[in-house]
């Protein structure tokens, strides 16, 4: 799973990707920028800035998804894709 906050600002959503709760039952949540085509961003550090401050107003706790953590989903919880060795291509 991943969420890429810059589009729920941009697009103005009226949610968010439920991080802590994803997180509580053991999903992990990785960061996306969503290509510069609809973001005009490739900016991992600005999507780990955003999720930290949205997550913040999301579920109405400034402890939670402090700066480190927000490093910890950027980094350790990113996106694992398959590579197809055959074809050499990613899936």
């Amino acid at each position: 799973m991943a969420t890429a906050p810059r589009e729920y600002l941009r697009f103005a959503w009226p949610t968010t990707t439920p991080v802590r709760a994803l997180r509580e039952i053991g999903v992990p949540v990785g960061l996306a920028t969503d290509g510069a085509a609809s973001s005009g961003s490739l900016d991992v550090w600005e999507s780990m800035a955003l999720t930290s401050l949205i997550q913040k107003s999301a579920v109405g706790d400034p402890r939670w998804l402090t700066s480190r953590q927000a490093l910890h989903h950027g980094t350790l919880h990113r996106a694992h894709g398959r590579w197809d060795s055959a074809s050499g291509s990613a899936a």
